[in-house]
């Protein structure tokens, strides 16, 4: 959808990504029920550790990344942006939804994996002691994180240029403002 916008070569099939946006929109509604299934399992399990990183997210430092990041950004708001046709058809709205979307892939691979960085169990003689600690990646860890990130750049661009992912021969509409329309509006009239 950016390389529709931003270059006049690349045409999308507006209709086909609308109908892959609703898609998404129903998926989510799944996902957060499972995403829900998922964290208050946790609550029954006797294994060390679980519990307790159940707290750390729901409820201790990473809870305002669980509940407004990855709950209430990634999966609420772009469903109803994806299940309303009037935003679903707003390009903008619409890429705006599936970036938040992205981006709560990106927050739930995060807190997971940070969780268990967080939560250290000290086997005693007598106990298993949990302890809490605070974690901030290194720059080993950051610099994967942008490899990953570029060799999902360099495998879009392998898959725009060889395997035809934008069709070329789609002639792109562009989006015409509202300021356009109501221009145009006493003109028509006028003919009329």
């Amino acid at each position: 959808m950016l390389a529709a916008r931003t270059s006049p070569r690349a045409n999308v099939n507006d209709e086909l990504l609308e109908k892959l946006a609703r898609i998404i929109g129903w998926s989510l509604i799944g996902y957060l029920y499972f995403r829900f299934w998922d964290m208050f399992a946790q609550t029954y399990n006797h294994q060390p550790g679980r519990f307790e990183g159940l707290e750390v997210l729901t409820k201790g430092s990473l809870a305002f990344n669980i509940w407004i990041g990855e709950i209430i950004l990634s999966i609420i708001i772009p469903s109803i942006l994806l299940l309303n046709s009037r935003f679903r058809n707003n390009p903008i709205l619409r890429m705006i939804a599936l970036a938040l979307v992205a981006g709560g892939v990106v927050a739930y691979r995060w807190d997971t994996n940070l969780v268990g960085q967080m939560i250290v169990l000290t086997y005693l003689l007598q106990e298993i002691a949990t302890r809490y600690t605070s974690y901030f990646p290194s720059l080993i860890e950051i610099i994967a994180g942008a490899g990953v990130v570029a060799y999902g750049l360099f495998a879009f661009t392998i898959g725009v240029r060889y395997f035809n992912v934008v069709d070329h021969k789609v002639k792109h509409k562009p989006v015409e403002s509202a300021i356009e329309k109501h221009a145009t509006l006493p003109e028509a009239v006028a003919t009329d």
